[in-house]
């Protein structure tokens, strides 16, 4: 079956997904770089006072003041979220009571956060630099180039498992705009570059549809003063690329996807007038 190109309701999608998750991290972007975010999990701890005792399946709220960028959860009680700010405070954990926030030597600026499991998270940052956590502490594995460049900022990764990911993104071109997209796949033991040829756009997000084993991305390419923002959907099948939407981008309206029990659906964000 190809894409499917259904525009879902995204409450119909947020529900499907809570049902299958056992955590989820709300953040609001107004803008992506500096929001404010609450933190929902069920309550499984186990040291509330008796009066203060939530029923199992209820949620509790935690907020953490940090202009956040993306979330991580592997258990309600080991949720990571990464910031741009301080360095000092690049790095925050929540162990289901607090959070605790830190700074990693050696790591530049983190920008994407994904991971399969308390002992697998995987962090992004600029200068094309990707850091693994082991559950013990943080360790650079890899520092990725594309076009000789390395001022690669890795936006968003995403992967099956920790020997079959992608971090994706973009390094500036020569208006100094992010336009030069980036896919890296790691895959046994083994990183590769996609030649993404005359795509351009930061590369923001990007799943492989279970139903046909085919990549689906969004890139969003910034006009600069030239033109106005743009979102792009493409279908990837080595080797080729195939443009299935395009449109502007902003706030209100634009295209996008989303995976919902490993099948890549197309979400069409529009505002109404009530």
């Amino acid at each position: 079956m190809d894409f499917l190109i259904l525009v879902k309701s995204l409450t119909l999608a947020i529900i499907k997904r809570m049902a299958y998750e056992v955590l989820i991290v709300l953040f609001l972007l107004v803008p992506r770089y500096f929001c404010l975010t609450t933190v929902i999990t069920p309550n499984l701890l186990m040291n509330l006072n008796p009066e203060d005792a939530i029923m199992p399946g209820q949620w509790i709220l935690s907020t953490i003041h940090l202009p956040l960028l993306l979330e991580f959860g592997a258990a309600p009680t080991d949720v990571w979220a990464i910031s741009p700010g301080d360095w000092d405070k690049s790095i925050s954990h929540f162990n289901g009571i607090s959070w605790t926030s830190y700074g990693v030597s050696g790591m530049n600026v983190p920008s994407s956060i994904f991971g399969f499991a308390p002992n697998s998270i995987f962090v992004g940052t600029g200068g094309g630099g990707i850091w693994k956590f082991d559950g013990n502490g943080w360790n650079k594995i890899a520092e990725l180039t594309k076009d000789g460049r390395n001022d690669i900022v890795f936006d968003n990764i995403w992967g099956k498992s920790q020997n079959d990911f992608f971090a994706f993104g973009a390094y500036p071109d020569t208006n100094g705009l992010a336009n030069n997209s980036v896919i890296a796949h790691y895959q046994n033991n083994n990183w590769s570059i996609f030649n993404t040829g005359d795509i351009k756009g930061i590369v923001e997000h990007l799943f492989e549809n279970k139903i046909n084993n085919k990549i689906y991305f969004q890139a969003i390419k910034i006009g600069g003063w030239t033109h106005p923002d743009s979102t792009i959907l493409y279908e990837y099948t080595y080797p080729n690329y195939k443009k299935i939407y395009s449109g502007v981008w902003d706030y209100e309206n634009t295209g996008d996807i989303t995976l919902i029990e490993d099948e890549v659906y197309f979400a069409n964000r529009q505002k109404t007038n009530s």
